[in-house]
């Protein structure tokens, strides 16, 4: 979700698959606030952002994973692809729930999959 506490992660492409960012870079109010005047769609539409697990305080909550991320590994039933470079892995509930398989469905996850997908930044 875009707040100032997120870190940005990467950047959807007209697609809609995420171009997932070297590093992650810290969200402040200034680049939401800009973000938000330059464009009609959300910043989630347009770029993807990483939090910390809320547990129960999200829909996605199982009450002891993330549902989310386990029910897009079951239906991708993803191959052994090689583990692209990740600035939030070491951090990543996703990859300490799922491991690899979670990596490898990351870029296809869209918070805000609403309206036309955007043309450009």
């Amino acid at each position: 979700m875009a707040a100032p506490d997120a870190l940005l992660i990467g950047v959807v492409d007209e697609t809609g698959h995420v171009g997932l960012l070297g590093r992650p870079l810290p969200v402040d109010a200034a680049f939401l606030a800009a973000t938000r005047a330059r464009s009609v769609h959300s910043p989630e539409a347009r770029f993807r952002f990483a939090g910390g697990c809320v547990e129960g305080r999200c829909r996605q909550w199982t009450g002891r994973r993330c549902g989310l991320i386990a029910r897009l590994v079951e239906d991708a039933a993803p191959a052994g692809a090689a583990l692209r470079p990740c600035g939030i892995r070491a951090d990543c509930r996703w990859f300490a729930e799922q491991g690899p398989s979670a990596c490898a469905v990351c870029p296809e996850v869209v918070t805000d999959g609403g309206g036309p997908r955007p043309a450009g930044l």
